[in-house]
């Protein structure tokens, strides 16, 4: 019996690290409507920048939803009812379907760019960013990632909360779609997990002065799939340039822009948006396998604490072993202690695969789920270490840890020469 009071513990760990990561996330503020949202004359001018690489499955359900987001303009003097004025970028990224036609068919301005001409030591994803930030006209920039969805008032609300708060850099947690059985049982435990590690004050409002995050912004974390941010900010830190080799762009972006100390907030915004990350099983691994070691290690307290509760999450898996290899009282006693574990680790998911509108009876998948997702964290982190490589979007990147903020002042991003790219549909999303 002794034997098992190590695998009970860590059971009791995870069960109890599972609850409070709920209860973290639902302390992260949520944008809220201002009082008194600007008036027409005095909304600023938007560029709405969607970096896609192969993204025709996606892009008509975000540049539809756009339509709604304030009237898009040609000229930047115009001006919208309801919301700022706005220009949609698609940089098409050097995508082999048909992303770029479909984009420049919905209104969107097209910047096409060609893998050969990707410059050496960028990241595809960095890049594709800077080059929309280098032909974008607006005041404010908002990054989309193609796979998100907005309300129609998640535009005006979020500029005129960015403008009454007087942030810098605003990003959002959105609304999770999970549809296949794989989403369902691994992005639940997968947020569960990471909120295990970011605590209360993780998110909250940094400008790198060591209040909410650590010092120099380390703590500092935006999300790329919506990221709003100032346009003098932005130059001003180099922008994607910065960053321009890192796997985790957004949470390094965080890092240098609260190092420099500019107001970088991050908030709940579910009911402002969705997104639908992967749609199975493969594009899952690459894509927390291409994250994992580099998110985990650019912080090691928050990577250790979030090491520690997913490894003891699995805990009832070696519980079942060992009672499958004993007998009489032991074999009472250790599958008691797995029906206990099992009962309180699936219950502190329970939540989040609710706060996701995934069936409550996924939450009992949760052995599995830790185990997928353990064996995912390991494979990245030998990977990592080892100089390996992952695929994403059929590129081929070698995984490394965060970069520490570069040193200095960056270029401009309009500075960046956009000859070698060739430039599509010039007009904007009708509305």
């Amino acid at each position: 019996m002794m034997r098992l009071l190590p695998l009970v513990a860590g059971a009791a760990y995870a069960a109890w690290t599972g609850w409070r990561s709920h209860s973290h996330y639902s302390a992260v503020g949520r944008v809220t409507a201002a009082e008194t949202p600007p008036p027409p004359e005095a909304w600023p001018f938007v560029s709405i920048i969607i970096p896609a690489r192969n993204e025709a499955h996606n892009l008509p359900r975000l540049l539809v939803s756009l339509r709604g987001g304030g009237k898009p303009n040609g000229p930047a003097t115009g001006r919208a009812t309801g919301g700022p004025p706005h220009e949609v970028i698609v940089v098409d990224d050097a995508s082999s379907d048909a992303t770029g036609e479909l984009a420049t068919a919905l209104g969107a301005r097209v910047l096409r760019l060609e893998e050969h001409q990707r410059p050496a030591g960028w990241m595809g994803k960095p890049n594709a960013c800077w080059q929309g930030a280098g032909i974008a006209r607006g005041e404010w920039l908002l990054f989309l990632d193609a796979d998100t969805t907005l309300r129609p008032d998640a535009l005006a609300q979020t500029v005129s909360y960015a403008l009454e708060q007087n942030v810098d850099a605003l990003s959002l947690l959105l609304q999770q779609r999970c549809d296949t059985f794989w989403e369902r049982l691994l992005l639940p435990f997968a947020y569960q997990q990471l909120f295990a590690g970011i605590g209360r004050a993780g998110l909250g409002g940094s400008r790198g002065d060591g209040e909410a995050g650590g010092d120099h912004g380390v703590g500092a974390i935006l999300n790329g799939q919506f990221i709003l941010i100032r346009q003098a900010v932005y130059a001003a830190v180099g922008g994607h340039g910065a960053v321009r080799d890192s796997i985790i762009e957004d949470v390094a972006l965080a890092r240098v822009l609260a190092s420099r100390g500019h107001c970088v907030e991050t908030l709940r915004g579910e009911h402002l948006g969705s997104v639908r990350m992967y749609r199975d099983l493969v594009s899952i691994r690459e894509g927390f396998g291409k994250n994992a070691y580099a998110l985990l290690a650019g912080q090691p307290l928050r990577g250790m604490r979030v090491a520690l509760s997913s490894a003891c999450a699995g805990a009832t898996l070696p519980l079942l072993g060992h009672a499958a290899r004993t007998a009489g009282g032991d074999r009472l006693a250790a599958l008691g202690g797995m029906a206990l574990a099992w009962a309180a680790l699936a219950a502190g998911l329970a939540g989040w695969a609710t706060r996701y509108n995934v069936p409550a009876r996924y939450a009992l998948g949760q052995p599995l789920a830790a185990t997928v997702f353990n064996g995912i964290a390991i494979e990245s982190t030998i990977r990592s270490l080892t100089g390996g490589a992952v695929t994403w979007k059929g590129r081929r990147y070698v995984v490394g840890s965060m970069p520490p903020p570069p040193a200095g002042q960056p270029a401009h991003p309009h500075s960046l020469a956009h000859s070698h790219t060739t430039k599509q549909g010039e007009g904007t999303t009708p509305a």
